[in-house]
């Protein structure tokens, strides 16, 4: 019986680049239509996918799924700041008058988000190990949590 699922680090490439797709999709339907739950999915995109491409790229391996989506989380909103900030910095020297509107941070976003998937791919040239989750384990003050956050 395998305990982990193997994905090479093509696959990864493939698995980041077809995540960023979805995120430009769900962000041009949500100024279409405004639908709340494309809206969630969007947030969680935004907030996850820089982070995951981040730990890739820095070559960090993380046994637990939970720490590797708070990692991913965390790192996300790094990077969402980050670029908020430079877009604040540069925007204005080239005459841009409100550079903290949501297209000049989005586009800054998405190119941060490709160089780290870019630079992911040239560095880190290991398969990923995915753990298979063991949900017996988990204790019932844990699933509550786990219900109440939804």
């Amino acid at each position: 019986m395998q305990k982990y699922l193997v994905i090479s680090p093509r696959s990864v490439f493939g698995i980041l680049l077809s995540w960023l797709g979805l995120t430009t999709i769900l962000l041009g339907l949500v100024h279409i239509t405004s639908w709340w739950p494309l809206k969630v999915l969007l947030f969680l995109c935004l907030v996850l996918l820089p982070g995951a491409a981040l730990l890739r790229l820095m070559c960090v391996g993380i046994k637990s799924q939970i720490a590797n989506v708070l990692y991913s989380f965390g790192l996300s909103i790094l990077v969402l700041m980050l670029s908020g900030l430079v877009v604040n910095l540069l925007l204005p020297l080239f005459g841009t008058p409100r550079p903290l509107e949501a297209q000049w941070a989005l586009a800054l976003w998405y190119a941060a988000t490709v160089t780290i998937i870019t630079f992911g791919r040239r560095t880190n040239r290991k398969p990923l190990q995915i753990s298979k989750p063991n949900l017996k384990k988990a204790a019932w003050p844990t699933w509550v949590l786990f219900a109440l956050s939804l």
